[in-house]
C-alpha cells in the first residue's frame, strides 16, 4: 500500500488542476471523502481545485462545514490535469461527471467496494477498510500531511456512517483504534451525532411512519422488507436523501438475516437496499444483479419492472438465496 501512497502523492503535488467527483447519490462517506481531499489539495498542497457531482449533496450532510463547496455538473467547466474519483465502484456510477473525468490527463480511483472495476491510472482499492475516508486517512498519515480537527471529523463522519455506527462486518480493531485517533484531533462527537442521526425533519419522521407500515416479511421471518412509492415522498414532501437511515428498519426485527429497503425512482426505475445480519456476502448477490457494494450492504438498481415486480423478484430470489447458503445464479429478469 506505501507504494501506491507514494504514488497518489507524486500524482497529487505534481498536477495543477483537480476535478474531485464521487458516485451519483452520493452518500456520507463520498462526500467526507471529497471534502476532505478537496482540503488536502488546496490548504496543503495549493491547488486548484473543483468538487463536483451529478446530485446535490444530501440534506442531512449540509451541516459539514466546506459544503457549500461542492457543485453540480453544469455549474463548472474546462479541462483538468488530475481527476480524482472517490467511493466510485464502477465508472457509469459517476453519472454525467464522467464526461470530464475522461478528458483528465490522469484519473485517481480510491475505493473500498468489492464491485470496483479498477479503473483508473492510480488505482487504490481496499476492500478491507471500512470507508473510502479511512483509506485517506492513512494516506495523509503514512505520507506525513498535516491533519487537524476538521481533517479528523471528516474522516470520522465517513467512517461511522459506513459501518453502521462500528456495527457491520467491516468494523475491525483497526477502524476502532483510526476513530480513537480521530477523536484525539479534538472532534466534537456530539455535534457529529446530532448531524447525522438527530435532525430529522417532520417530513422525514411522516415519510419513515409509511415506511413502518409498509412492514413485510417472507413465512419463516428470515426476510423483511419496506416499499415505498414515488407519491410517498411526494406526499409528505420528504427527499429521497432524507432516507438513508431506512434500510435499518426491515434489518433491525428479530430473527431477520436479510431486510431490504425497496422504493420507486422519481423516473419509474427501482431501487433495492440490501442489509444482512448474517455474514453472507451481499455484494456478491447485487454484483449477479447488475448493482454491488459491501459485505454486508448492497444494492441494486432495477430498469423495466414495476414497483410490485420488483419487489416479488427480488424477494424471491434473496429467499432462494439463502437456502442456497449464498450461492447465487441469476436469474434472466
Amino acid at each position: 500500500m506505501r507504494r501506491l501512497f507514494l504514488k497518489l502523492r507524486d500524482v497529487l503535488e505534481g498536477g495543477k488542476r483537480f476535478l474531485i467527483t464521487t458516485h451519483v447519490h452520493p452518500d456520507a462517506d463520498a462526500i467526507a471523502s471529497e471534502l476532505l481531499m478537496r482540503k488536502l489539495l488546496k490548504e496543503r498542497l495549493g491547488k486548484d481545485v473543483v468538487v463536483v457531482n451529478d446530485a446535490e449533496v444530501p440534506g442531512y450532510l449540509k451541516f459539514l462545514s466546506g459544503i457549500e463547496d461542492v457543485r453540480r455538473w453544469g455549474e463548472v467547466s474546462g479541462e483538468y490535469d488530475v481527476a480524482v474519483v472517490l467511493d466510485v465502484g464502477r465508472v457509469e456510477r459517476m453519472g454525467r461527471v464522467r464526461e470530464a473525468v475522461e478528458k483528465a490527463k490522469c484519473v485517481v480511483n480510491v475505493d473500498h467496494h468489492r464491485s470496483n472495476g479498477m479503473f483508473g491510472d492510480v488505482v487504490i482499492v481496499d476492500t478491507d477498510a471500512s470507508s473510502t475516508g479511512e483509506i485517506l486517512y492513512r494516506f495523509m498519515k503514512d505520507m506525513g500531511f498535516e491533519i487537524d480537527r476538521l481533517d479528523a471529523t471528516y474522516v470520522l463522519v465517513a467512517v461511522l456512517t459506513d459501518t453502521g455506527r462500528f456495527s457491520y462486518d467491516n468494523t475491525k480493531p483497526r477502524t476502532l483504534r483510526i476513530a480513537a485517533e480521530l477523536l484525539e484531533y479534538g472532534v466534537n462527537l456530539r455535534d457529529v451525532m446530532n448531524g447525522l442521526y438527530r435532525s430529522c425533519s417532520r417530513e422525514q419522521m411522516a415519510l419513515q411512519a409509511r415506511a413502518l407500515a409498509s412492514l413485510k416479511t417472507n413465512g419463516d421471518g428470515t426476510v423483511a422488507w419496506i416499499v415505498l412509492r414515488w407519491r410517498d415522498f411526494e406526499e409528505t414532501g420528504a427527499h429521497p436523501d432524507d432516507t438513508q437511515e431506512f434500510p435499518e428498519i426491515p434489518r433491525s426485527l428479530k430473527g431477520v438475516k436479510i431486510g431490504l429497503y425497496i422504493r420507486e425512482l422519481q423516473d419509474g426505475r427501482v431501487k433495492v437496499s440490501l442489509r444482512s445480519n448474517c455474514g453472507l456476502d451481499l455484494n456478491r448477490f447485487a454484483v449477479a444483479y447488475g448493482g454491488g457494494g459491501h459485505k454486508a450492504a448492497a444494492g441494486i438498481t432495477f430498469s423495466g419492472m414495476s414497483l410490485k415486480e420488483a419487489e416479488r423478484f427480488v424477494v424471491g430470489e434473496i429467499e432462494a438465496w439463502l437456502r442456497k447458503g449464498g450461492y447465487v445464479k441469476p436469474r434472466r429478469m
